[in-house]
């Protein structure tokens, strides 16, 4: 009898919008070009400079709380992976098994995702919002409706030529 290793047992089940985007980019990436997201997941980044793709070097050469923010990164990307490898996700062994896509997949879902504040709190990317800069003071934000659609609104008179801006985050935290 197999026994499950849940995401809530890890206790990172507040993380599980996470691990379903992580999922759906998987899933999707098994679709090769027959996914409708093929040219968007073939434009995402390869290689990351974060937590998950570094070697126990790196993190010795941190700050104490960096690098105990990017190990987390490292433990959760693990539990995810452990997650998938249950058998519960319709997805190959091929997949799952290969290092180099699980993580791929798990940095793209944690460096693209769009939150929607629901009750679910669930996790979308939307491509053309990668497109958009950060500033620590915004000129827009990025609204999504009941439909899963993803709208950029200004919050002022924005000027011609002016890149549009949003906050990726709380800047005196590195990992996000």
């Amino acid at each position: 009898m197999k026994t499950a290793i849940t995401i809530s047992t890890k206790g990172a089940e507040y993380r599980l919008p996470l691990f379903r985007l992580m999922t759906k980019i998987l899933v999707e990436y098994e679709k090769g070009t027959d996914s409708m997201y093929y040219p968007m997941l073939n434009s995402l980044p390869r290689q990351f400079y974060n937590g998950v793709s570094m070697t126990k070097v790196c993190f010795r050469c941190l700050p104490p709380y960096a690098g105990w923010l990017t190990q987390n990164e490292r433990i959760n990307c693990s539990h995810f992976t452990n997650a998938l490898r249950q058998g519960y996700v319709p997805l190959s062994q091929e997949t799952i098994y290969n290092k180099q896509v699980t993580q791929w997949a798990y940095n793209c879902a944690l460096t693209r995702f769009h939150e929607i504040y629901s009750p679910q709190r669930a996790k979308l990317i939307g491509p053309m919002a990668d497109m958009i800069n950060h500033a620590a003071v915004p000129n827009c934000e990025i609204q999504v409706d009941g439909n899963g659609n993803m709208n950029v609104v200004s919050l002022y008179d924005i000027q011609p030529n002016e890149p549009l801006s949003i906050s990726y985050g709380e800047p005196r935290n590195p990992t996000p």
